[in-house]
């Protein structure tokens, strides 16, 4: 949790996994394609730049992620970047604890952030790509979500944790912003 992990090392970790070919240039240390980024997906699911929780580790992500993609879209001028990246909103320690009661509130700034901004109106096939993404469980995602954290992440249930998951909003309500396209 406390872990801080460079930028180069979660970008090196993310074009092996999903650029092949940045991955291979980058050991090579020169780029031998100059045509279109090549990448195995086309969306990048992380945490803002605030981590959440502040964790370090939550925080490289997030910045390992945008250094993977600016190292995706270098000397590649005029092409669109093949990944969106969307960021999981970081809220207020008051909505991280409500639980369901957030949604509301989390739909109400959602709307008035796509009118407000403009930016429900699309101009290209990038664009037509949501700019939020707004996930709610229902009960029985939220039971299932409750038993990944419980069965998977062990060593972290500590007393504490079992409060987290049976109010935190997390587990529940889920917004995500598009930061990059």
């Amino acid at each position: 949790m406390t872990a801080n992990w460079t930028e180069s090392d979660v970008s090196n970790v993310l074009a092996y996994a999903f650029a092949p070919e940045l991955a291979s240039a980058t050991l090579k240390k020169k780029s031998t394609n100059k045509g279109p980024p090549v990448s195995t997906i086309d969306v990048l699911l992380t945490f803002d730049k605030h981590g959440i929780s502040n964790h370090p580790n939550h925080r490289s992500l997030y910045y390992g992620a945008l250094d993977f993609l600016r190292s995706l879209m270098k000397d590649k001028p005029g092409y669109a970047c093949p990944v969106s990246l969307y960021t999981l909103s970081t809220t207020t320690i008051f909505r991280k604890y409500i639980g369901v009661f957030d949604a509301p509130l989390t739909m109400l700034r959602g709307a008035l952030h796509t009118i407000f901004s403009g930016s429900g109106k699309g101009k290209g096939k990038k664009d037509e790509l949501p700019g939020q993404l707004l996930f709610i469980n229902s009960v029985n995602e939220y039971l299932t979500a409750q038993s990944a954290m419980v069965n998977a992440h062990k060593s972290q249930m500590v007393w504490f944790r079992y409060g987290w998951i049976t109010i935190g909003r997390y587990m529940v309500v889920n917004d995500l912003r598009r930061q990059w396209a």
